[in-house]
C-alpha cells in the first residue's frame, strides 16, 4: 500500500476575534512583487521567518484559518488566552491560543513583519516526520487574506504582490471565491457527472485533490473513480488511513482536468499538487482567484511509481507503506533507506528522493536495513496507463506562455 503523507488544517469560526493588528494598511504598492519563496511538488510551500529571535521555516496554509506555532514554544508563550475546538484532516482537537509573538517573514530586506492578538500552538512532529525536519509554525489566512498571494507552477515559487495585473494575451479565468476570511476560501468547480461542490483552495498540502468521504464513495460506486490503494494522512500527532484513487476528470472554470489523483477525506480540498497545473493569484481582499495554464497543464501528473513510501523516524528515512513491485521486491514497513543510486540516503532531502520516485522509465538502485541487516533492491519505474481518456484541456492556446 502507498502511504501518500500531507496535511491541511481547516479550522470551524471561533467566538472570539483573531486578526491583524494593522490589517487596513496596504502591504506594497502597485507593481511591487515581494521575495519569492520557492517550492516543489512534493514539498510544501515553506517560508523563513524569525520566531522569539530564532530562524525557522513556516509552512504556507491557506486551508488554516490562523496561523500557527509549534507547541515546542509554548514555555515561551505566557498564559493561555483561550481554548477552542478546530476541525484538522484527521479529527476534531481543542487547540490554545497565546498572545502571538511579532513574525519577520523572509530572509531580504524590508522583511515582512506580522503582528498578531493571537496564535495557535499545534504538534507539528508529523508535518516534520513527513516533510522534513525545520517546520516549526503555520503562516494562516488570518495573515494572508490581506494579501494577493502569487504562486507559478513554472517557477515553483510563490510570492505577494502589490495589485492584480491582467493578462490579455493570455487565456486567464476569474473565479469568485464561494467564502472567504475569517474561514478559509473556497470554490466551486464540477466534479465529473456530480456536478458542482464546494472545494477548499489549500496550500498546505501536497495532494492533487481531496474528495468528501461521501462524494468519493458515490463516484467510486459510479465507476468515475479507480481505486489504487490506500493513504496515511498525516494531522496534528497523529495519521489515519484514507482511500485513494484516479477521479475521471474535474472542472476548474472552463479548464478541465482528466485522470486526477484523489483520496477521501473530511472536507473536498484542491490541493499543491493540482494548482501547479496553473500561474495563480489569488486576490484574498476582493475575494477572487485568477488561473492561466502553466506549462504543466497537458502533462500526466506525478506520482510515486515506485510503490513505497517513506517518512523522516527518528532522523532517518524510515519505509512506511509499501505495496506492488516494492514489496514484491522485499521491502517492508520500518526498513531503513541508507543509500540511494549510491550515495547515502542522509545527502538528500526526502522531498528530493519523492521527485526521483517519480520519473518513469528510470531504475531506483537502494541499499536498505531490515533489522540492522543491509541488502540492495533495484526497481525499474514506469508509468501505468490512465484508467480513463486522458484529454486534459482548455483552450490550446492557453498553454503557450
Amino acid at each position: 500500500m502507498i502511504i501518500v503523507r500531507h496535511f491541511f488544517l481547516a479550522a470551524i469560526p471561533f467566538f472570539i476575534v483573531l486578526g491583524r493588528a494593522n490589517c487596513d494598511e496596504p502591504l506594497f504598492a502597485d507593481n511591487v512583487e515581494s521575495e519569492r519563496f520557492a517550492f516543489d511538488q512534493e514539498q510544501l510551500i515553506t517560508v523563513a521567518v524569525e520566531v522569539f529571535g530564532e530562524k525557522c521555516s513556516f509552512v504556507l496554509d491557506t486551508g488554516c484559518s490562523y496561523s500557527a506555532v509549534d507547541k515546542i514554544y509554548v514555555e515561551r508563550m505566557g498564559k493561555v488566552l483561550t481554548e477552542q475546538m478546530i476541525g484538522t484532516a484527521t479529527s476534531e482537537k481543542r487547540v490554545s491560543f497565546f498572545k502571538a509573538p511579532t513574525l519577520k517573514i523572509g530572509t531580504t530586506a524590508p522583511e515582512l513583519i506580522e503582528t498578531l492578538t493571537a496564535i495557535q500552538a499545534l504538534d507539528l512532529s508529523q508535518i516534520r516526520s513527513a516533510f522534513g525536519s525545520g517546520i516549526n509554525g503555520i503562516i494562516g489566512m488570518d495573515v494572508l487574506g490581506n494579501r494577493i498571494l502569487k504562486i507559478s507552477g513554472d517557477g515553483k515559487y510563490c510570492s505577494f504582490v502589490g495589485v492584480h495585473q491582467d493578462h490579455p494575451s493570455q487565456i486567464t479565468e476569474r473565479i469568485v471565491f464561494e467564502k472567504m476570511s475569517p474561514t478559509t476560501p473556497r470554490l466551486r468547480m464540477r466534479v465529473s457527472d456530480e456536478g458542482f461542490h464546494s472545494m477548499t483552495i489549500d496550500t498546505g498540502t501536497n495532494a492533487v485533490v481531496s474528495l468528501e468521504h461521501r462524494l468519493f464513495e458515490k463516484l467510486r460506486q459510479k465507476g468515475r473513480v479507480a481505486i489504487e490503494g490506500g493513504a496515511l494522512v498525516a494531522g496534528l500527532g497523529e495519521t489515519i488511513e484514507s482511500k485513494r484513487g484516479i477521479l475521471d476528470r474535474i472542472e476548474l472554470g472552463h479548464f478541465e482536468v482528466r485522470n486526477v489523483r484523489v483520496r477521501s477525506g473530511t472536507q473536498s480540498v484542491i490541493g499543491l499538487g493540482f494548482l501547479e497545473r496553473f500561474e495563480t493569484e489569488f486576490d484574498f481582499p476582493n475575494r477572487r482567484a485568477y488561473f492561466r495554464p502553466s506549462k504543466r497543464f497537458h502533462l500526466p501528473e506525478r506520482h510515486n511509481l515506485s510503490e513505497f513510501a517513506v517518512a523522516i523516524k527518528n532522523e532517518k528515512l524510515t519505509v512506511v507503506g509499501v505495496r506492488g513491485i516494492a514489496k514484491d521486491a522485499g521491502i517492508q514497513i520500518n526498513d531503513i533507506v541508507t543509500q540511494i543510486n549510491g550515495n547515502p540516503a542522509s545527502e538528500l532531502s526526502i522531498s528530493k528522493f519523492r521527485v526521483i520516485q517519480t520519473e518513469p522509465d528510470t531504475e531506483l538502485n537502494l541499499t536498505l536495513e531490515h533489522a540492522d541487516k543491509p541488502y540492495k533492491v533495484g526497481l525499474k519505474l514506469k508509468r501505468k496507463a490512465d484508467p480513463f481518456p486522458s484529454a486534459t484541456h482548455g483552450d490550446d492556446s492557453a498553454s503557450e506562455k
